[in-house]
């Protein structure tokens, strides 16, 4: 994509004490099935600051997706708190973008007429707001495509549409569950890079899902491993690789190989627990 080292920066070093803008308490989620309970989710606590790039990591079933659509308002919870910049979550919160990993776009509407669907919603679809959608399609990149459908688009153009889609309303908090693992590795790497602009651009926290290690670490502040059977966090990994660092030649890097190792056996050590 020809991104620049320059273009990715934001200032991460020294921000220690940044604001809390996501707590979770003792979160417990059972699920009630007709086969008996399921428990998702046992005594998970932890904290987002403002601006920090979080990424949950764990094997299938272990809560990851749970925990996300509790945080955003999209689940009940048996048990605990959630609160966004200190007030409790009953319901979906305007403050919040989800990027799910399919981008759900709606096939009669072309890409501008997608992107402005949540400003339907919510009723704010001002000429100010419709501008913002429009310089939004030029960050992902798809200027030019407005009035394309999604039929004319590809997966990794579709799912552009859907990040610029949950930006459009100006969320502080973003949602990302597994938003690239249906693509190929090419097309997902450049996406990487492109969440990469948007978050250095954007200032946004975000709370990340995925089941590759290696795109947790190339692209996190803080990694939080979980396990199952219930789901539990066991570890908070902090990496430490500077936004300057964050380019396609950190995966050949020493370091991040050697993160990556590491998270993996971790994940590995509490995999049959």
């Amino acid at each position: 994509m020809g991104l620049q080292a320059a273009s990715l920066k934001k200032e991460v070093e020294g921000e220690k004490n940044r604001e809390t803008v996501v707590e979770v308490k003792h979160l417990e989620k059972i699920f009630t099935t007709l086969r008996g309970s399921i428990h998702a989710l046992h005594d998970v606590s932890f904290t987002v600051s403002k601006g920090e790039f979080v990424t949950f990591v764990g094997p299938s079933g272990c809560g990851k997706t749970t925990i996300l659509r509790i945080v955003g308002g999209m689940l009940d919870k048996t048990d605990g708190e959630v609160f966004i910049k200190g007030k409790y979550v009953k319901e979906s919160q305007k403050e919040i973008g989800v990027i799910f990993q399919s981008p759900n776009l709606l096939p009669w509407r072309t890409l501008l007429k997608n992107v402005l669907l949540p400003l339907e919603v919510l009723g704010i679809n001002t000429p100010e707001n419709q501008k913002r959608a429009r310089d939004l399609i030029e960050l992902v990149g798809l200027a030019g495509f407005e009035d394309k459908y999604p039929n004319e688009l590809s997966g990794g153009m579709q799912q552009r549409v859907g990040i610029a889609r949950a930006l459009v309303h100006n969320p502080s908090i973003l949602l990302m569950d597994e938003p690239f693992g249906a693509l190929d590795a090419i097309t997902r790497e450049q996406l990487d890079m492109e969440i990469l602009r948007i978050w250095g651009q954007a200032k946004k926290t975000i709370m990340f899902v995925t089941h590759s290690v290696e795109e947790a670490v190339f692209l996190s502040e803080r990694i939080i491993v979980m396990r199952t059977k219930p789901g539990e966090i066991v570890k908070n990994e902090i990496i430490e690789f500077s936004m300057e660092e964050r380019t396609l030649n950190l995966l050949t890097d020493p370091r991040y190989l050697k993160k990556t190792r590491e998270v993996r056996n971790l994940i590995g050590k509490y995999y049959q627990m």
